[in-house]
């Protein structure tokens, strides 16, 4: 049974809750912030990645949606863009290409994906409260060791660069 998540509630003191925080030079300060009503759906939701994947694995079947649903939810209504789940296919280093079904997110110091790989029944969840933008960088060098490639060396972002350069004594 995998667990309700909740809309963040204004006043509730949630234990182990993660705060959100954006870069500055020289580390991180709490990002802005912002009433939850006003995005509502579109970033108020709160989970863990243990509830993401019992839910991905209920979409598997049709204990959540009937398939008939899910096929509707699942075919693109505007170019790669299906309800909510952008379809496409994910380029590993080795130039396989996977089919993959996702959802990215943010909001004042958060960044979210989850990435789906139907065929294979692969889950791939990304939840980071740094509003940081490595995410497709992770999730591709994940989906490449579980496809059996080499874990890819970490490379240096242009943000980390520029904000380093802002410090005394730069880069």
């Amino acid at each position: 049974e995998f667990g309700v998540r909740y809309y963040t509630p204004r006043v509730t003191v949630l234990p182990k809750r993660a705060a959100g925080y954006e870069p500055i030079p020289g580390g991180h300060r709490n990002a802005p912030y912002l009433d939850m009503s006003i995005p509502y759906a579109a970033g108020s939701l709160y989970s863990t990645v243990s509830d993401l994947y019992l839910w991905d694995r209920a979409l598997y079947t049709d204990r959540l949606l009937p398939a008939g649903l899910k096929k509707q939810m699942w075919t693109p209504v505007l170019e790669n863009y299906a309800f909510g789940w952008a379809l496409g296919k994910t380029k590993l280093a080795n130039g396989t290409e996977l089919a993959t079904i996702r959802h990215n997110g943010g909001i004042n110091g958060f960044s979210t994906v989850l990435v789906r790989v139907p065929e294979t029944k692969e889950l791939v969840v990304l939840l980071d409260n740094t509003s940081r933008d490595r995410m497709e960088a992770l999730v591709t060098g994940i989906l490449g060791i579980l496809h059996g490639l080499p874990a890819p060396e970490p490379k240096r972002s242009i943000v980390d660069v520029l904000l380093a350069s802002t410090e005394p004594g730069g880069v």
